[in-house]
């Protein structure tokens, strides 16, 4: 007889819970909402010197081992204890083990001390994984209880994380992801929910909600989402990191599971998340040297190009996408950055949709289910699991209940080319209306219409989950020093929503609950533009970052 899927919960939880070693063990009874001063503030779990290797980015990290400053083992310890620590504040693991983590890190040492040589360009960097990634002899279950025992076989283990295994990076933790991979938040009946360390009455973002927090609170030397609506680019946002969510196939995204592996419509990737633009474009430049055309069919064959960008951006803007008006915080944050921008001699275009954001969210949410969730719910009923509120919310609001037709998947797939092809056009015709007489470099916008969002509450997936129907890049920009402000940032009591999604976003904005948040920015570019994008991000980053 199938057990219950409240007892699976507790007994996946428990062995979780036990493979966190007892030195590492905090006290967070008396935690206040904002627990990032366990990362930035001295711990007495780290030394000294485990806080030194902790801090450094990727790119510093990968040099430092190189130049024999620290070794794999040391590396790796610090990392584990970090990562224990950010885990009992956050509940952002799914797996701990971090004996093979060390057992790997000592291999790599005892190469590299006999050999002289690096065992790949990646060598002793610590990496994260989530779970749908397949980890060989690894849970994975996509936060169903009825799979929550499910392991990954070597077979499995292929694409991204075999890149990085090959290239010497060492895995010693899994980051627990939502029910079925398909909200904005990281919460499922098995794992619980992931809380945001900077404000934990709010999000971490989903679906890689684990992932941004093990790189926000140094759990991680890198990190690796996924992302088909947004799932990259909101938990990045909502911690102030770093990301890239790629064109679809410009990376592998062999060897992970889903949920709907047939749903091609809108095509899920994979993309770094970091600390730095400087590791982005480390990890991306990886993922393509690596010339994964010969290992995943559907990847486009597009070695990697050193670009530089223009030396005066003309740089599109879009404040108000015509269906959701972004909460005050993520305005403010436009202005300041456009004001940079302005100041630091850039074109600053002001950019219109050329089409009805809320029909291509309608429309983007049939192409992503379907299939009604019939796996989904199958997979429920085996264990009695009920859905979790964001999805019950998405599927009551747009009256996901049937499998579609084939005549009406082809008819999403037709509108999802016209509307691509509709946006093309708009954006190259901005070449008539520029001063600089070519067409908008990049477009800057929201990522979210807030700077997060409360736990179980369906946010609105415009300002992403559109990119992921037109299938372009899209870079999270944090802007440093622009936090959520009660003071500054306070409600329009005025404001006349302009759709029921409008509506529900206004109503869920409330200056004090998000106070303190961080707030970042996307940046669009073309299509297959990834070095464009990253080197345009770069000088973003400089003039409004000064970085």
């Amino acid at each position: 007889m199938t057990k219950h899927w409240q007892q699976i919960a507790e007994e996946a939880r428990a062995a979780r819970d036990k493979s966190i070693p007892d030195e590492y063990k905090i006290d967070i009874t008396n935690c206040k909402d904002n627990v990032m001063h366990f990362a930035t503030e001295k711990n007495a779990l780290l030394t000294d010197r485990q806080v030194e290797i902790t801090k450094l980015t990727a790119t510093q990290l990968l040099k430092a081992i190189r130049e024999r400053k620290y070794t794999c083992v040391e590396t790796t310890q610090a990392f584990i204890i970090r990562a224990a620590i950010a885990h009992q504040l956050t509940n952002s693991l799914s797996e701990f083990f971090p004996e093979e983590g060390l057992e790997m890190a000592r291999k790599l040492d005892e190469h590299y001390e006999r050999t002289g040589e690096l065992y790949g360009p990646l060598h002793g960097l610590p990496v994260s994984v989530k779970d749908h990634l397949h980890l060989k002899g690894h849970l994975w279950n996509i936060g169903f209880t009825a799979w929550a025992n499910n392991r990954s076989t070597e077979e499995d283990e292929d694409g991204i994380i075999k890149s990085l295994r090959d290239a010497g990076c060492v895995f010693f933790m899994k980051t627990h992801m939502p029910t079925s991979g398909m909200v904005l938040e990281t919460n499922s009946n098995l794992w619980g929910h992931v809380y945001n360390p900077y404000n934990r009455k709010v999000t971490s973002g989903g679906s890689s909600g684990g992932e941004s927090v093990m790189i926000s609170m140094y759990g991680t030397a890198m990190a690796v989402g996924t992302d088909a609506a947004g799932s990259i680019r909101c938990p990045a946002a909502f911690l102030g990191n770093y990301a890239l969510k790629p064109t679809s196939a410009r990376f592998s995204y062999t060897g992970q599971a889903n949920t709907s592996p047939s749903q091609i419509t809108i095509p899920g990737t994979a993309g770094p998340i970091c600390r730095t633009l400087e590791d982005v474009k480390l990890l991306s430049k990886f993922l393509i040297d690596v010339e994964p055309w010969n290992n995943d069919p559907n990847v486009v064959p597009i070695p990697w190009r050193d670009v530089k960008a223009p030396e005066k951006l003309t740089v599109g803007v879009l404040r108000f996408d015509g269906t959701v008006m972004p909460h005050p915080p993520v305005l403010r944050a436009i202005d300041e950055s456009v004001e940079k921008l302005k100041a630091a001699g850039h074109e600053v275009y002001e950019f219109g949709m050329p089409f009805d954001c809320d029909e291509v969210m309608e429309k983007a949410v049939n192409m992503y289910f379907q299939s009604g969730f019939a796996e989904g719910k199958a997979l429920l009923a085996e264990t009695n699991e009920p859905l979790i509120p964001a999805l019950s919310q998405i599927f009551e609001r747009y009256g996901i209940d049937r499998e579609l037709k084939g005549s009406e998947t082809f008819k999403l797939n037709a509108y999802r080319n016209k509307v691509r092809k509709q946006f093309l056009d708009h954006w190259l015709a901005t070449a008539n209306s520029t001063k600089s007489g070519r067409p908008i470099d990049a477009l800057l916008l929201p990522i979210s219409p807030g700077a997060a969002f409360e736990h179980d509450v369906l946010p609105y997936w415009g300002y992403t989950s559109v990119y992921n129907v037109l299938d372009l890049p899209g870079l999270v920009l944090p802007i440093k020093g622009c936090i959520a402000d009660k003071n500054k940032d306070l409600k329009d009591p005025n404001y006349n929503p302009v759709s029921s999604w409008d509506k529900d976003t206004y109503d869920q904005y409330d200056p004090e609950l998000f106070h303190g948040t961080p707030v970042s920015l996307q940046v669009v570019g073309r299509r297959y533009f990834e070095e464009e994008l990253i080197a345009i991000g770069e000088a973003m980053d400089r003039d409004i970052n000064q970085v």
